[in-house]
């Protein structure tokens, strides 16, 4: 695994890439609320290969976290879980969305 610093490091090498229009896919493992921020897309597979949720992250806002770049919030992920089951509770503002799912 990588430390954090490594960790920004690759996806900011990741997301140049993907800003030049390639499509880039990656599989990562217990994201920091920063870099998990920085997909613009998700695709979450259970056990078996079965589609949890697949599409866009959320809306684009300046964070304190980034110091001031946009980072996506997760909110269209956060809905559609929601949306799943009256008992999801809504994501606290301060906690990392990947510990939310």
């Amino acid at each position: 695994g990588l430390d954090s610093r490594s960790a920004r490091v690759v996806m900011r090498a990741v997301r140049r890439i993907a800003a030049s229009g390639r499509t880039v896919l990656c599989t990562i493992h217990q994201p920091s609320f920063e870099i998990f921020s920085m997909f613009d897309r998700l695709l979450l597979l259970k056990k078996g290969g079965w589609v949890v949720y697949n599409g866009d992250m959320g809306p684009a806002q300046a964070s304190e976290i980034t110091n001031g770049s946009p980072i996506n919030t997760a909110k269209h992920m956060v809905e559609y879980f929601r949306s799943c089951s009256p008992a999801v509770p809504p994501l606290v503002q301060s906690k990392n969305p990947a510990e939310y799912m």
